[in-house]
């Protein structure tokens, strides 16, 4: 969602930099991949389309996967659950697992969430995404800077994350200056990284240019670790 955006440009007033930005949930061979936008323009009619089409998509699975409950006998419907998060704009599973745990049917929102209603569990309901080329495309014809987020964390070997990168890359039409290593060629990518023991911490990799809003590196040990994966995708 960026409906926060047009409070938060009320930061000008104060001399502050607000950047526009949303994350995006879109799908790459059958993975959900989360895709960062910045510095896009927001009244772009194509990603605009694209980001409600979602959103009514996932209306009209969660709607769906309270029926499914309601009819096996689990104390939950929409009025209820409307009734109990009033103002909520977009109701999902965490809703539902709190609605449900406050009624002692789960003992937490993560049981709720990954025990009944993930993957593996009874009441699952695969959701809608937006391919992930076509959200760069419509990011990048917005004159977003799009960055594929926490690339580590998808289950994906390693071909596949080459395959995913160069197809990003296809879809920016973006190539980077010569003799220069883009991490995704589509702006960055985002990584997590941390010793044993610490906080994840993370990070944008990618090239920095004031005019293009890409963000920079800012750790140097984990853009070693990216480029040395991904040199070579890009000519």
């Amino acid at each position: 969602s960026i409906s926060s955006l047009a409070p938060a440009a009320a930061g000008a007033r104060l001399d502050i930099e607000v950047v526009p930005g949303v994350e995006l949930s879109s799908i790459y061979q059958g993975e959900p991949v989360h895709l960062l936008a910045y510095y896009m323009d927001t009244e772009s009619k194509p990603l605009r389309a694209l980001m409600q089409r979602a959103v009514d998509e996932r209306r009209s699975r969660n709607e769906k996967l309270v029926h499914m409950l309601h009819d096996a006998g689990y104390p939950i419907d929409m009025d209820t659950l409307r009734a109990e998060y009033p103002g909520q704009d977009m109701l999902g599973r965490p809703h539902i697992a709190e609605h449900l745990m406050k009624r002692g049917v789960v003992p937490s929102i993560r049981d709720g969430v990954v025990k009944l209603m993930g993957r593996e569990g009874k009441f699952y309901v695969p959701r809608f995404h937006i391919p992930l080329a076509d959200y760069i495309s419509a990011v990048r014809e917005a004159g977003g800077v799009p960055v594929i987020a926490h690339l580590y964390q998808y289950r994906f070997d390693d071909d596949t994350r080459e395959q995913m990168i160069r197809s990003a890359a296809d879809a920016g039409h973006v190539a980077p200056p010569a003799g220069e290593v883009d991490t995704a060629a589509v702006g960055g990518t985002e990584a997590s990284t941390g010793d044993e023991g610490d906080l994840p911490v993370d990070v944008t990799a990618g090239t920095m240019d004031a005019d293009d809003g890409v963000a920079s590196v800012s750790c140097p040990r984990l853009a070693d670790m990216l480029l040395d994966d991904v040199v070579g995708l890009v000519p």
